[in-house]
């Protein structure tokens, strides 16, 4: 028995060592730039943040950079920072959407910081690139590569049918690598005061985990997602501020993620075709309600690829009726799960 409390003993004093010995030794401020998605299709939504984690003693400025984003249209945004037991984390995200055809690059930004002696430097983060497909066949997909805030730099019409691969984040680079490093020798009293300490963070950072796990707001079912997001368009579409086309992405969309995941109907990005194939398979479906989604699907591609605009009215009905149809399927859902 106390041959194993030795063991344990030894293992977590190393562990804290080496965790201790990393904290003192890594970069005082970091910035990146983050993607939640590097291919969408076009009417989809990604969120685009910047996350610098720095020491609490550091201020840290991210600054707003939507002219950054003119290629896309933001449909929310925000900044909020949140403190650790020793470090600091600094977020601004945006949730954005593209309807033009293309590989993007999103260029880098410069975050400022300055420490409480006085001096200061900026970190610049990485390029980010996205592309937005098209859904529909891939004879008509152009290929764009675009610089944003830099202007359209080459159109590539011999690539026809191909989507070139979106490369993944590059690592950032310090301009001012001036941060301090702590070094601490490796006697026995070093280590046992970094296990010490580093055993005090790890409760503390278990306790922050914990709290932030309870505190965390409770996950929408697709069903309330949907819900949501409809109850937002129909405001939208009242105060006249939407227009057709993004009303037509955003009825696609809601249509999409509500019924690929209640109808269990497989990968994020089918084309309009397997979508609709995936629909007439499904059982929970009545033979109307797939009428009335087909004719729908139907109308939201001939407004975004042929420039046909729809009456008002004409978008409204649509809506109800989408609303009315995932009304339907949700009670059938719950009707079946009361059965199991």
């Amino acid at each position: 028995m106390k041959r194993h409390i030795y063991i344990v003993i030894s293992v977590i004093a190393a562990a804290s060592a080496i965790l201790f010995l990393q904290f003192f030794t890594a970069p005082q401020v970091t910035a990146n730039a983050v993607l939640s998605r590097s291919a969408v299709f076009v009417g989809d939504r990604a969120k685009y943040s910047i996350i610098s984690i720095c020491a609490k003693d550091i201020e840290v400025e991210i600054p707003d950079i939507a002219q950054n984003l003119d290629k896309f249209k933001i449909i929310d945004k925000g900044l909020f920072q949140r403190d650790s037991f020793v470090r600091r984390r600094y977020v601004r995200w945006y949730i954005i959407a593209g309807y033009d055809v293309g590989e993007y690059t999103i260029a880098s930004a410069k975050v400022k910081y300055k420490r409480e002696d006085g001096s200061s430097g900026t970190i610049e983060t990485n390029e980010t690139r996205i592309t937005i497909k098209s859904v529909l066949s891939k004879e008509i997909n152009y290929n764009y590569k675009v610089k944003i805030g830099g202007g359209l730099e080459s159109r590539d019409d011999s690539g026809r049918g191909s989507m070139r691969d979106v490369e993944g984040p590059i690592n950032f680079k310090i301009i001012d690598d001036s941060s301090p490093a702590g070094i601490i020798t490796y006697s026995d009293v070093g280590i046992l005061a970094a296990a010490a300490l580093a055993l005090i963070a790890l409760i503390f950072f278990a306790f922050n985990f914990i709290h932030t796990a309870r505190s965390r707001p409770r996950q929408l079912s697709p069903y309330e997602t949907a819900e949501s997001a409809i109850e937002a368009l129909r405001a939208g579409m009242a105060s006249g501020k939407t227009g057709a086309r993004e009303i037509s992405f955003e009825l696609s969309r809601i249509l999409r993620e509500y019924m690929r995941p209640a109808l269990a109907l497989g990968a994020a990005e089918l084309t309009t075709k397997e979508f609709v194939a995936q629909l007439e398979l499904t059982a929970i479906l009545t033979a109307d309600q797939k009428k009335i989604l087909k004719d729908m699907i139907a109308l939201f591609d001939l407004i975004k690829f042929s420039g046909y605009i729809p009456k008002q009215s004409e978008l409204e009905m649509n809506l109800e009726k989408l609303r009315a149809v995932i009304h339907e399927v949700n009670s059938s859902l719950q009707r079946t799960e009361e059965i199991k």
